[in-house]
């Protein structure tokens, strides 16, 4: 606490006791007055008090004694606890005690600021509740790191055994630092489409340069097989600079490496060209899919039952038909893999005597000229259907029918049976014929059902 003892009125008696060289009574003066300062607390004083003690022995030469009061001052400053403000954020120092009670602060750090120039600092030192302030005046150095981009540029598919880099060097006040004059930290890529992709080494000249250098850790190989997918590859590299970051104890900068596409026969032959053939395959394969999705067939439950007819004719003179043969054909039989897994949009066609049957989507189409008719045999008024004729020829070799005579026409062209029906026969004549009377008669036709 101040106040307790008048400082001023004891110096001012010291100074008179000193006039007189009656240096007991300054020594005398000075004890009673530390002891009354410190009995009151008055630290402050006590410390002004003791640093006198300390002039006075030091005058005498009593080196010892000067010595214990330098230490009893010390131990008063330390109780107080000593710290330092700074006006700038980042500065710092260190400060000693001298013996004789004085404190020396030393300035050992600023905020890092560059580019020339100056700027003040002001450092307060509180000792209880005492303080005390001193500006000192920073010189900023003049710090530029200048960075040496290449003319070359690295073609993007080859970065693996890469030489092309960038180098940084730093000068401080126009002087060129050299390597021992520098900490660097690690060089970085900040391109987010090389990350994962690149590495990067670097290395410091002792001249004080610093050469970056980016590079694919592994090599990108190419045989027979990965050369139709090389495009894919080399179309996804990116094609940007490469920027570097070069950080260190002066500050940070950035470089580029250009980057360029290959060479327009690289690009031809190891991109456009497997990438063309990739293309027509996916297409090919797009097509053949969609040819056996798509592809007509026959139905796979329908029969095509076909047989022979001649004209016969009676004694009397009237005129009959007689089916020579007849045999039944599924065509599920003709829905062969050949042909579903054939790449082409032909439709599958047959041919049953003569007579060419084509899958479409509604049924076999047939471009024949056709009739429609019924059997009747010889002996009956009833319509025989086409099960009951494969039973008769399991036993016979023939069947005689009534003559098929006037059929109504059915269409000439592209018919297409898409409902099965086992009474209902389809008459493809082949020849016909004419009596003494002029009339026409079927002389040979091919006979047909649909079930």
């Amino acid at each position: 606490m101040a106040g307790c003892v008048s400082i001023d009125r004891i110096i001012s008696k010291l100074d008179e006791h000193l006039g007189r060289n009656d240096y007991a009574a300054a020594q005398r003066h000075l004890l009673y007055w530390i002891d009354e300062a410190e009995g009151g607390c008055d630290t402050r004083n006590e410390l002004t008090l003791r640093n006198e003690l300390m002039g006075l022995y030091r005058k005498l030469g009593r080196s010892d004694e000067a010595f214990s009061a330098a230490h009893s001052a010390l131990s008063k400053i330390e109780a107080l606890g000593i710290s330092f403000v700074y006006s700038e954020e980042g500065a710092d120092g260190d400060y000693v005690i001298t013996d004789d009670g004085k404190i020396i602060f030393t300035p050992k750090k600023a905020n890092g600021r560059t580019g020339g120039g100056f700027y003040d600092i002001i450092v307060t030192c509180a000792l209880g509740e005492a303080s005390a302030s001193k500006t000192y005046r920073i010189l900023l150095p003049n710090i530029v790191i200048c960075p040496i981009e290449p003319e070359t540029a690295i073609p993007k598919h080859e970065f693996f055994g890469n030489t092309v880099s960038v180098s940084f060097y730093i000068m401080k006040d126009g002087k060129r630092l050299t390597k021992a004059e520098i900490e660097v930290l690690e060089p970085q890529i900040l391109n987010k489409k090389y990350a994962g992709n690149l590495a990067l080494s670097y290395e410091i000249a002792e001249d004080g340069t610093v050469t970056c250098t980016p590079f694919a850790p592994n090599a990108h190989k190419v045989n027979f097989f990965t050369w139709f997918a090389n495009w894919w590859w080399y179309w996804r590299l990116p094609c940007e600079d490469v920027n570097i970051l070069f950080e260190s104890n002066f500050g940070t900068a950035e470089g580029n490496i250009p980057v360029c596409r290959a060479p327009i026969g690289y690009q031809i032959t190891m991109a456009a060209v497997p990438f063309a053939i990739d293309l027509a395959v996916l297409l090919f394969l797009l097509w053949w899919i969609f040819c056996i999705i798509t592809k007509p067939r026959f139905p796979k439950e329908a029969t095509i039952s076909v047989g022979k007819v001649c004209l016969c004719k009676n004694p009397n003179g009237s005129y009959y038909h007689k089916i020579i043969r007849f045999t039944s054909y599924p065509l599920n039989e003709f829905n062969t893999w050949g042909y579903i897994l054939k790449p082409t949009r032909k439709p599958l066609t047959t041919e049953f005597e003569s007579i060419v049957f084509e899958a479409t989507k509604a049924g076999p189409q047939c471009n024949a000229i056709w009739f429609k008719g019924s059997v009747i045999p010889l002996d009956s008024t009833g319509v025989l259907n086409c099960d009951k004729i494969q039973d008769h020829f399991m036993k016979k070799k023939d069947l005689k029918v009534k003559e098929f005579f006037n059929p109504s026409v059915g269409t000439a062209k592209n018919q297409v049976f898409s409902v099965p029906n086992e009474k209902r026969c389809y008459l493809f004549p082949s020849e016909r014929t004419k009596d003494a009377n002029g009339v026409s008669h079927i002389k040979s036709a091919t006979i047909l059902f649909y079930t």
